[in-house]
């Protein structure tokens, strides 16, 4: 399943890619949105009323929705699969994330303790090629963890 979000659902479309689901994320253009949804076959997620009516593959989340509303909303819309854990997929661009090299990890630890932040270095830690971002499994991924968990629960 991959999809095309709306500026208005950012953080949907982060988690989205956390869940590891392919999502283009960033086009300002509705006829844009359509285009991408169609070429590529992408489910458009929109609260943009006019835009979810010119669509094909379409699911409307109206506003003020938490992000579990939101999740638990495609995972009764769509049968959306929500994993027991963050999967590999950058939340900032998108692209599939790797284990960090050693030496990248150095370089991190040595980065942190320059800005006088705490990191425990025993973490896993994975490196997106494309943006040159880090990302690790601290007390935000616990904090996704209970997220994922309650949205694999609700019916």
């Amino acid at each position: 399943m991959k999809f095309v979000v709306d500026l208005m659902l950012g953080n949907l479309a982060r988690w989205l890619r956390i869940l590891g689901y392919d999502t283009v994320y960033g086009v300002k253009d509705d006829e844009e949105l359509l285009k991408i949804s169609k070429e590529q076959k992408r489910i458009l997620i929109t609260s943009d009323r006019k835009l979810a009516r010119k669509a094909k593959d379409v699911v409307f989340i109206k506003n003020g929705l938490s992000i579990e509303e939101q999740l638990v909303l495609l995972k009764k819309t769509l049968n959306l699969k929500i994993p027991n854990e963050p999967q590999l997929r950058c939340p900032n661009c998108n692209a599939l994330l790797r284990k960090a090299k050693k030496e990248e990890i150095e370089e991190l630890k040595e980065m942190i303790k320059r800005e006088n932040k705490k990191w425990k270095p025993t973490q896993n830690v994975y490196f997106c090629e494309n943006c040159k971002k880090f990302y690790w499994e601290g007390s935000h991924w616990k904090n996704m963890k209970k997220v994922l968990l309650k949205v694999a629960e609700s019916k």
